[in-house]
């Protein structure tokens, strides 16, 4: 009879654990202890990953949100990926506008580049740097 009533509650635990572990937001949770600094970081760079397409995607950075419309940079990057230094614990918002058979696509991304201090991660205290990258990948087009 008590096992009956313990069981739903484990499997609850049991989901809630998984869905913590495996959600798709970057918490901060575990340290690249190679990109770890003695000395928190005031600036670092906000990687920015997007679909190579011809014409080259149009890449606009927002500081903050993108109705503020406070345009930071603009590129035409020839690369999978970009990167910009920004200044730390603050919001930025990127746009990649794609040209494809004669539609237009926007993908729109955002991050917080915030800092973390670790004692115990890496072999030395340091601190390191998380959510910093922006995924503006085209995953499939309509036909």
């Amino acid at each position: 009879m008590v096992l009956k009533t313990i069981r739903p509650g484990i499997r609850f635990l049991l989901f809630l654990f998984i869905a913590v572990a495996f959600s798709c937001e970057e918490q901060g949770w575990f340290a690249d202890c190679n990109e770890c600094a003695s000395t928190e970081p005031a600036n670092y760079y906000l990687v920015i990953e997007f679909t190579r397409t011809q014409p080259l995607a149009v890449l606009n950075i927002y500081e903050g949100e993108l109705e503020d419309g406070v345009l930071l940079d603009t590129a035409s990057p020839g690369s999978d990926t970009h990167n910009i230094a920004v200044r730390l614990n603050k919001k930025y918002t990127a746009t990649a506008t794609y040209e494809i058979d004669g539609k237009t696509y926007t993908a729109i991304d955002s991050a917080f580049p915030r800092t973390k201090f670790t004692e115990t991660q890496c072999t030395d205290p340091c601190w390191y740097v998380y959510d910093n990258k922006l995924d503006l990948r085209i995953k499939y087009t309509a036909d």
